[in-house]
């Protein structure tokens, strides 16, 4: 027997024969990366010149797979960075999404002035590149325009900035 979702909360929705007990043994038992943080290797990089490091880039990444939804969050520390490179900022997500998604929980901390930007990402469906963007305002609008060095602030070592959220993949990783 296969367990998948939906998960059983009480005894009397539970497949003939299984206590809740049994039931969460095998579905744990078959889907052991479930629930669990797990770590991955951030890649990143710009649309033109890329940005340069001593050592490696300080950048943390960690998932929790939820069925076919990942949770991710991404943390980027500035303090080893030598260039900032030209062009707008992407990171990668640990797996492709299925759909295009904009995420929104982004916080770019600009530790000079103490001052707080939002960053938001954008991934296309089939992609893991999640291209960044900070917000602008022309007017009464705020828009989004691409995270590049100069936009919203000039970036130095001291700054940092971290983006998660939830998306969906094809199949469960």
């Amino acid at each position: 027997m296969e367990f998948q979702y939906p998960f059983y909360a009480t005894s009397t929705e539970l497949p003939d024969g299984l206590s809740l007990d049994d039931y969460r043994h095998e579905f744990y038992r078959n889907n052991r990366y479930m629930g669990i943080n797990r770590e991955y290797q951030i890649q990143g990089g710009t649309a033109g010149t890329q940005p340069t490091f001593t050592g490696d880039p300080l950048f943390s990444g960690h998932y929790v797979i939820l069925g076919n939804t990942i949770y991710f969050d991404a943390q980027i520390d500035f303090d080893n960075i030598t260039s900032f490179g030209t062009g707008q900022y992407y990171i990668t997500l640990p797996f492709p999404s299925r759909y295009g998604k904009m995420f929104r929980e982004g916080c770019l901390h600009d530790n000079d002035t103490g001052v707080e930007y939002h960053i938001s990402g954008h991934v296309d469906a089939g992609s893991d590149e999640l291209w960044l963007f900070t917000t602008d305002v022309t007017g009464q609008r705020v828009s989004d325009f691409p995270f590049e060095q100069g936009e919203p602030v000039t970036l130095t070592t001291a700054d940092s900035f971290h983006i998660s959220g939830m998306y969906i993949v094809d199949d469960q990783p």
